[in-house]
């Protein structure tokens, strides 16, 4: 059986350690790598991205060792899912056609605008209140100052690489498959579906029980269908 890797983009905020519980319940085959995104965890030192594009640029050095020793498939959950269906365009782009899926968690199709009122400049404690909204802020983080004070700044960058984000028309569609996934109570399930106009190949919907964060309470479900799907 052969095997394949799977690279996971984090959320706007997150970083690798998201994904290391995966490693106990992927298939064998699957080797999980976990990419870490500028300024935060053990690239904390390196300046944080300017664009979308520019994320994408830089997870594409992280992982252009990887891209020709076996095919691969890519997640991404909520601004991981964008910078993954760049990162696919740009990987097709220059010729790399080892992408055999994309997972799309918790993000709605790029040419649907929903920032018309941009939050990453807010003052700290409204950007808090917004965001906690979504349950982005992790449980108990305000008792710590400075704790707080690390992590703000990179869930603001995060937001403001999402929020000035403007979807560019492709002129080829994806040959990869792809699954969208969702949280039933994230509300954007008509939205997720549109995903399937951006691939040649199969698509498939997913919804788990749970809001936006679904994938913190639904790792073996969210895990079966990534095995069922790249394992055959």
């Amino acid at each position: 059986m052969n095997k394949i890797n799977l690279f996971c983009l984090p959320h706007a905020g997150g970083n690798s350690t998201l994904y290391f519980p995966w490693r106990k319940l992927l298939h064998p085959n699957i080797r999980l790598i976990s990419i870490e995104l500028a300024g935060r965890g053990k690239r904390a030192e390196i300046q944080f991205y300017s664009s979308i594009e520019a994320a994408v640029n830089d997870v594409y050095s992280q992982i252009e060792e990887y891209l020709f020793e076996a095919p691969f498939a890519i997640f991404g959950h909520s601004m991981g899912g964008l910078i993954a269906f760049e990162l696919a365009h740009k990987l097709m782009d220059v010729g790399v056609n080892e992408l055999v899926h994309l997972f799309i968690s918790g993000k709605y199709p790029p040419h649907i605008e929903k920032y018309s009122t941009p939050i990453h400049s807010l003052p700290d404690a409204e950007f808090i209140t917004e965001v906690s909204k979504l349950g982005g802020i992790p449980q108990g983080i305000h008792k710590y100052k400075p704790i707080l004070n690390l992590y703000l700044p990179i869930l603001k960058s995060d937001y403001k690489i999402v929020e000035t984000y403007k979807y560019e028309h492709k002129s080829r569609k994806l040959d990869c498959c792809i699954t969208a996934l969702n949280g039933r109570k994230d509300k954007l399930t008509s939205e997720i579906q549109g995903w399937e106009a951006y691939t040649n190949n199969k698509f498939q919907m997913i919804e788990f029980e749970g809001g936006h964060f679904y994938i913190n309470n639904q790792l073996e479900s969210i895990l079966n269908v990534i095995n069922n799907t790249l394992v055959i």
